[in-house]
């Protein structure tokens, strides 16, 4: 079953232009139609990296976890290159 969130695709670009580094964060739906926190991380001139996919129960659960990983990226002197789908630096009404 796909819930009204299964079309919408977020995606966010964080670096840190201090050691390269990259964070990226995506919020979609896999082929079961549950809601998947995708993130990806590395260095920008390095095969090295790793990633990780955590599934939520709704669409609201996600985007706060995705606002936590902003606030914890800024506070690690990540900068916003990239967002699409939510804006961050406004604040996220949740139902």
């Amino acid at each position: 079953m796909t819930t009204p969130h299964c079309q919408e695709i977020i995606f966010v670009r964080w670096e840190n232009i201090k050691n390269s580094r990259y964070y990226e964060a995506r919020i979609e739906c896999d082929l079961l139609g549950d809601i998947v926190l995708h993130k990806t991380w590395g260095a920008k001139h390095s095969k090295l990296g790793n990633n990780s996919r955590d599934a939520f129960t709704s669409h609201e659960a996600a985007l706060k976890q995705l606002v936590k990983l902003h606030r914890l990226r800024l506070k690690h002197e990540y900068l916003l290159i990239q967002q699409a789908g939510v804006e961050l630096n406004a604040p996220i009404q949740f139902c």
